[in-house]
């Protein structure tokens, strides 16, 4: 057995706990925004510094859980940022 199912974690909830803070912090930051640009410029320094600190491994879970954590929290808005905003950087790659 992997370290994951003898500790009966599940992918999800490994990334989890491993991104707790930045997910905590960006949840945070990104849901309190007060406009649809200051949202947008939220959602990117958020995802960005993410890279920055930890680089691109676990970029792509740790931005489902974010973008399910902000639909949690009531921030329909903040969560499809998030979304679009992968998409668009998809698009210039």
């Amino acid at each position: 057995m992997g370290k994951i199912a003898s500790r009966g974690l599940s992918g999800d909830s490994e990334h989890r706990l491993a991104f707790k803070v930045e997910l905590a912090r960006g949840v945070s930051h990104i849901a309190s925004t007060l406009t649809p640009a200051s949202t947008t410029a939220a959602v990117a320094e958020v995802l960005d510094q993410f890279i920055v600190d930890r680089g691109a491994g676990g970029f792509e879970a740790f931005r489902l859980l974010l973008a399910e954590d902000l639909e949690n929290r009531g921030c329909l808005q903040g969560a499809e940022v998030v979304k679009i905003y992968v998409r668009k950087q998809r698009l210039k790659n």
